[in-house]
């Protein structure tokens, strides 16, 4: 690590595969960086992730059961449609 800057050298996480200036872009960055993180933190941690997947669910199966009532629909629709058709071949 380096001390001055409190983050990793290149060769301390070789896996990462930065170039020297985007290490050095970090570097400078490091304040906007943290600030940015701390902020989504204190978003994040006021978000249910239980409650929005909860939600997500429901409204997919919301989606569902319209394209169900849609679907079902129709074919009423078509079953009128040929009784009507019927009604008048024997009338």
């Amino acid at each position: 690590m380096d001390a001055e800057h409190n983050l990793p050298v290149p060769d301390d996480m070789s896996w990462v595969f930065l170039t020297p200036d985007e290490v050095e872009e970090l570097r400078n960055k490091k304040h906007e960086l943290t600030e940015y993180g701390k902020d989504k933190k204190g978003t994040m941690a006021t978000i249910d992730p239980y409650s929005v997947k909860r939600e997500h669910l429901t409204e997919h199966r919301l989606d569902m059961l319209e394209e169900q009532v849609q679907r079902v629909s129709d074919k009423l629709n078509l079953l009128i449609a040929q009784l009507k058709i019927e009604f008048y071949k024997k009338a």
